[in-house]
């Protein structure tokens, strides 16, 4: 966060008050680690009816989070670049609403781990 948004050197220094809530728009963004490589969700929002859990997603050696975002209104589950060796990803997104995978890939890249191919149907 402080590379691309740190008052010093970050590349939107212009938009270093989201650590504040001074950026003028009143944001003010609180941080949350989440563990790339733990398999089990982790909540990292909960507030008036929204609750926002992440999950790290397997992608090589590159970290990857998935999110679910549940309101009254529904659920979706947004998952980044993953090579789908997680098992706990289908319960993370299972019952969502909307599901929003990523999709595209070349056979030469799956040799690096980061990305599942499409199987044919047997």
């Amino acid at each position: 966060m402080q590379r691309m948004f740190g008052a010093n050197g970050g590349v939107y220094s212009y938009l270093a008050g989201i650590f504040s809530g001074n950026d003028g728009i009143n944001l003010k963004v609180d941080m949350e680690d989440v563990d790339y490589k733990s398999t089990h969700p982790k909540t990292v929002y909960e507030k008036d009816g929204l609750n926002i859990t992440a999950m790290g997603i397997p992608h090589g050696d590159v970290p990857n989070l998935a999110y679910r975002i549940e309101t009254s209104e529904g659920t979706i589950a947004i998952s980044a670049d993953q090579n789908g060796t997680n098992p706990h990803f289908i319960d993370f997104a299972k019952n969502a609403d909307t599901l929003v995978l990523p999709a595209a890939i070349t056979e030469d890249l799956h040799g690096l781990n980061l990305h599942r191919t499409i199987e044919p149907s047997l």
